[in-house]
C-alpha cells in the first residue's frame, strides 16, 4: 500500500495521467484513457498535500465555478429533466478533476513535462490525422460529395470532426512552439529536433487543409495571426513577418483552388448562407441552422437574463422557440453552437461573465506576451464562437488540461 501510494505521489504519476488525458482525447471509444487520467491526475494532485495554494489557485477557481454553475441549475431543472442533469454533472465533474490534478502538481509544471505532454498530443494528433487522411483519399469521391450535403468527415478514433479539427489547430501551435525551442532538444537519434517539427507541423498544416471543418479554418488563422503580430512586436521584424502574414492569407486561396474537399465546402458555405437570408429551405444546412440556434438562444437570455433556463432544459425551451418561429424539425439544433451563447442562455449574465472571465484570467500576468498562452487562447475563442465545445466530454478534458497547463506554465516562466 505505501508503495502504491507513494507512486500516486510521484511525477511519473502526474506524466502518467496527463499524458493519457492528452493522447486519449481522440479515441471517443476508450474513455478510459480521459476518465482514468482525470481520476489518477486528481488523486495525484490531492496526494501533494498543497491544499492551501491547490484550492486558492485562481484557475482552478475559475474552471471549478463553470461546474458549480451548472450543478447549482439543478436547483431550477424542471423534473422531468434531472436525469439529464445527473448525467451532464457526471460529464462535467471532469472539470473538477483535471483543475485539482494539475493544480495540486503546479510544481512539476515544468519545461521539461510540458514536452513530454505535447509530444504525447502531437504523436497522437498526428497519428489521428495521417490515418484519417488515408481514409478521405481513399473514398475521394464520396467524401467530396458529402461535403456538399453539409456532412462532415469522418475521423480514425470515433472523435467528430470538428473536435478534431479544434485540437489539430492546437497540435499546429504546439508544434511551431517545439520548433522554437528545438535549441533545447535532441532526438534520440541525433537528428536536430527542429526538423522533425518542422516536418510535422508542415504535413498537419497540409492535411487540415483536407479534411478540417470550417470552425478549424477560423480558429487556426484567428491563432496563427494572433502570435504573428505578438511576434512581429516583440522582434520588430516587420518585412519578414508581413511575409508570413501573406503566406498566411495566400494558403486558403491556394486550398481553394487546389483542395477539392476545401473548395467543395467554401462552395456549400455560400450556398448555405445564401439560402438562410433568402428564406429558402434550410434543414440539414449546418450554418443556417447554427444561425437559427443563435437567434433562439439569444431570445433565451434575453427572456431569462438573470440565471438562463438551466442547462438540462435548453433543449425544450429552444423547441418552444422553434415552434413559435415555425422552424422546419429538419432546421432544428437543440444548443447553441456557440459556447458563450451557450451560458448566457442556460446561466444567464453570470454564466456568460464567468466564461468570459476564464479567457480573461489567459491573458493576465504575461499572458498576451507569452506564445503559447495567447495561441491556445485564440484557438479556444475562434472555437467556442461556432461550437458549444464545453458541452462534450472531449472538449471538457482538453480545454481544461491545457488551460490548467499552459497558465501554470506561464507563472513559472517567461516566454
Amino acid at each position: 500500500m505505501l508503495k502504491v501510494i507513494a507512486f500516486l505521489k510521484s511525477e511519473l504519476a502526474f506524466l502518467i495521467a496527463a499524458c493519457s488525458i492528452a493522447f486519449g482525447l481522440y479515441f471517443v471509444h476508450f474513455p478510459v484513457l480521459m476518465s482514468g487520467g482525470a481520476l489518477l491526475l486528481c488523486v495525484s494532485g490531492l496526494l501533494q498535500q498543497n491544499f492551501k495554494s491547490t484550492f486558492t489557485n485562481k484557475y482552478l477557481l475559475a474552471i471549478c465555478f463553470l461546474f458549480v454553475l451548472m450543478f447549482l441549475s439543478g436547483i431550477y431543472t424542471d423534473a422531468n429533466h434531472l436525469k439529464e442533469w445527473g448525467s451532464e454533472v457526471q460529464r462535467k465533474f471532469s472539470f473538477v478533476l483535471i483543475s485539482i490534478g494539475v493544480a495540486g502538481n503546479a510544481s512539476r509544471v515544468t519545461f521539461k513535462n510540458i514536452i513530454y505532454i505535447i509530444q504525447v498530443f502531437l504523436l497522437s494528433t498526428t497519428i489521428v490525422a495521417v490515418m484519417s487522411f488515408a481514409n478521405y483519399l481513399l473514398h475521394y469521391d464520396y467524401l467530396n460529395q458529402k461535403i456538399l450535403e453539409s456532412q462532415g468527415l469522418p475521423i480514425v478514433g470515433g472523435v467528430s470532426h470538428i473536435s478534431f479539427s479544434i485540437m489539430c489547430v492546437l497540435a499546429i501551435g504546439l508544434c511551431l512552439y517545439m520548433y522554437g525551442q528545438s535549441r533545447s532538444l535532441v532526438s534520440t537519434n541525433k537528428i536536430n529536433a527542429k526538423y522533425i517539427y518542422a516536418l510535422v507541423v508542415v504535413l498537419l498544416y497540409i492535411i487540415f487543409h483536407f479534411i478540417s471543418s470550417r470552425t478549424g479554418w477560423v480558429s487556426l488563422y484567428m491563432a496563427l495571426i494572433s502570435v504573428l503580430i505578438q511576434q512581429i512586436v516583440k522582434s520588430k521584424k516587420y518585412i519578414l513577418g508581413f511575409s508570413i502574414l501573406a503566406c498566411i492569407i495566400i494558403s486558403p486561396l491556394l486550398a481553394y483552388f487546389f483542395v477539392d474537399s476545401f473548395h467543395n465546402k467554401v462552395v456549400n458555405t455560400v450556398e448555405d448562407v445564401s439560402r438562410y437570408f433568402s428564406g429558402d429551405y434550410i434543414g440539414f444546412y449546418s450554418v443556417s441552422m447554427r444561425f437559427e440556434a443563435w437567434r433562439v438562444c439569444w431570445q433565451l437570455f434575453m427572456e431569462h437574463p438573470f440565471i438562463g433556463v438551466a442547462s438540462a432544459d435548453l433543449g425544450d425551451s429552444m423547441q418552444v422557440i422553434y415552434n413559435s418561429y415555425g422552424i422546419s424539425d429538419f432546421a432544428r439544433v437543440f444548443e447553441a453552437h456557440n459556447q458563450f451563447l451557450e451560458y448566457a442562455a442556460c446561466f444567464g449574465i453570470v454564466g456568460l461573465i464567468a466564461l468570459i472571465w476564464v479567457f480573461y484570467l489567459l491573458l493576465t500576468k504575461k499572458g498576451l506576451n507569452n506564445f503559447l498562452v495567447l495561441y491556445f487562447t485564440a484557438v479556444c475563442f475562434g472555437s467556442f464562437l461556432f461550437e458549444s465545445f464545453l458541452e462534450i466530454q472531449v472538449g471538457i478534458a482538453f480545454f481544461t488540461l491545457f488551460y490548467m497547463l499552459v497558465n501554470i506554465y506561464k507563472e513559472n516562466t517567461v516566454d
